[in-house]
């Protein structure tokens, strides 16, 4: 039988279920921060090296390196992106948690948060229906590497930047001094993007 979850409880019974996990587990949430607790709880079970999946899935999310660096430890760790994705669940091979906590910090300190928790026992159809959407999100998702993330969080602040300078005629001052040149490809990027500007300040008057 489903039981409530406050959000002590849930963060106290998502902790249990990373620790009791013998088979997989699965992290879905939109959002690709994860707070240092749930980091050390399953870098642990990946070295353990007794589960045969770790998955994670993520909505349609900026992206920065220090959410990246600590999944390189997690052996043959599994990431799907799906931009229209908001729901939050996690699951072992026995029981699962379906709620409205993210795995961040801000979210299990600050916010009001509820959920539920099935098991596989007790609530077998809930369990397996839920399983078959997670596969369906899986199949419909987009697989990601380690490295193309990395590359997408450098291509976003490299596009950053140039569009800053176009909205307020100024350099980002926040910027590093030590940032490399420019390449020529990105130089004719920037030139690109300056001339679309112009056209839809053109196009708007």
């Amino acid at each position: 039988m489903a039981k409530f979850l406050d959000t002590q409880a849930i963060s106290n019974e998502l902790m249990k279920l990373i620790k009791d996990a013998k088979e997989k587990i699965i992290l879905v949430s939109y959002s690709f921060k994860v707070n240092p607790q749930i980091q050390e709880r399953v870098k642990t079970k990946s070295k353990i090296g007794t589960l045969s999946e770790i998955v994670i899935v993520y909505g349609k999310t900026e992206l920065k390196t220090s959410d990246l660096d600590w999944m390189k430890e997690i052996k043959d760790l599994k990431i799907y992106e799906k931009p229209n994705l908001h729901a939050k669940c996690y699951l072992n091979e026995d029981r699962a948690i379906i709620c409205s906590m993210n795995l961040y910090d801000y979210s299990q300190q600050n916010n009001i948060e509820m959920g539920i928790l099935i098991t596989k026992e007790n609530d077998g159809d809930a369990y397996a229906e839920l399983m078959d959407e997670i596969n369906n999100i899986k199949i419909n998702g987009i697989r990601k590497s380690i490295e193309e993330l990395e590359v997408k969080e450098k291509d976003t602040k490299l596009i950053a930047e140039p569009l800053n300078k176009l909205n307020t005629g100024k350099p980002n001052t926040t910027a590093k001094n030590d940032q490399k040149p420019l390449t020529v490809e990105q130089k004719l990027d920037i030139e690109l993007l300056k001339d679309s500007v112009t056209i839809c300040r053109r196009t708007k008057k």
